[in-house]
C-alpha cells in the first residue's frame, strides 16, 4: 500500500533549476488565467466604470484637498492611515482621466495579488518540507496549483473547500398573508393576500432609500432633462 503524500514524513525540497522552471510556468499560467477572466468579464458586459468621478467617502480626504493640497492634508489627517489616501492623491495627479488610471491599478494589483498568493502558499509548503511544494511532475497528482492552494489553506487553519466558494444568494421576502409562517410549515391554507397601498410602499421606499441616498449624493440637484437625453444618446452611440 502506498502512503498518501500528505501522510508522509516531511522532507526539505531545495530550489532546483527544474523547480524554478515549474514555478515560472505556474506564474505564467496564473497570469494567463487572470487575463482570460478579465476578457470574459468584459464580454459579459462587466466594466470598470471609469466615467464616475471620485466622490467623497468616510475613508477619503476631500477630493479637492487630494488634488490641490495633498501632502499637507496627509500630514494633518489622523482618522485613517495615510497610504490609501496617498495612492488616491497620486492617481489624481496623473495626466488624463483618473478613471482610466484607477482601472490600470485595479487590474495590475489584481494580477499581482493572484501570483503573490500562490508564491506565498508554495513557500509555506517548501519551508515545512511538504511534497506538494515540488509535486509538479507528471503523474504526481491533479492540478499542481490547486493542490498547493488546498494544502496551504489547511496548514493555516482554513477550510480547503473554501476554493469552492458556494456563495449564497440573498433573498428578500415580503409576507403577503398574515399567517405566512403557518402556510410555509404546511399547517394552514393560504388566505387572502394583504398588500399595502402604493402610497404606503412609496413612503417607506422614500424614507428608507431615497432620502439617505440624496443626502449622501446630492448630485441629483444638477440633473436636467438634457442630461437624461445625453445619457440616452450616449448609450446608443
Amino acid at each position: 500500500m502506498t502512503a498518501h503524500p500528505e501522510s508522509q514524513e516531511p522532507h526539505r525540497h531545495p530550489r532546483t533549476f527544474r523547480s524554478g522552471r515549474a514555478e515560472y510556468r505556474a506564474v505564467l499560467g496564473l497570469f494567463i488565467v487572470f487575463a482570460v477572466s478579465r476578457v470574459l468579464y468584459g464580454l459579459a458586459g462587466v466594466r470598470f466604470d471609469t466615467a464616475v468621478p471620485l466622490r467623497g467617502y468616510m475613508h477619503f480626504i476631500d477630493v479637492r484637498l487630494l488634488q490641490h493640497d495633498l501632502w499637507n492634508s496627509l500630514w494633518h489627517f489622523h482618522a485613517q492611515p495615510p497610504l490609501f489616501n496617498l495612492f488616491l492623491g497620486m492617481v489624481l495627479h496623473l495626466p488624463g482621466g483618473h478613471g482610466a488610471w484607477f482601472h490600470v491599478c485595479f487590474v495590475t494589483m489584481g494580477a499581482a495579488l493572484t501570483v503573490t498568493m500562490f508564491l506565498l502558499m508554495r513557500e509555506l509548503l517548501r519551508r515545512e518540507g511538504h511534497t506538494y511544494a515540488s509535486g509538479h511532475q507528471f503523474g504526481q497528482g491533479p492540478n499542481w496549483r490547486l493542490r498547493v492552494a488546498r494544502e496551504a489553506l489547511r496548514r493555516v487553519g482554513l477550510d480547503p473547500h473554501m476554493l469552492q466558494h458556494g456563495i449564497s444568494r440573498e433573498i428578500y421576502g415580503v409576507p403577503l398573508v398574515p399567517n405566512w409562517r403557518e402556510c410555509l410549515r404546511g399547517e394552514e391554507e393560504i388566505g387572502a393576500a394583504v398588500r399595502s397601498s402604493a402610497a404606503t410602499i412609496g413612503t417607506l421606499a422614500v424614507n428608507r432609500w431615497l432620502i439617505p441616498r440624496a443626502i449622501r449624493y446630492p448630485d441629483y440637484v444638477r440633473w436636467t432633462r438634457e442630461t437624461t437625453w445625453e445619457q440616452l444618446v450616449g448609450a446608443t452611440q
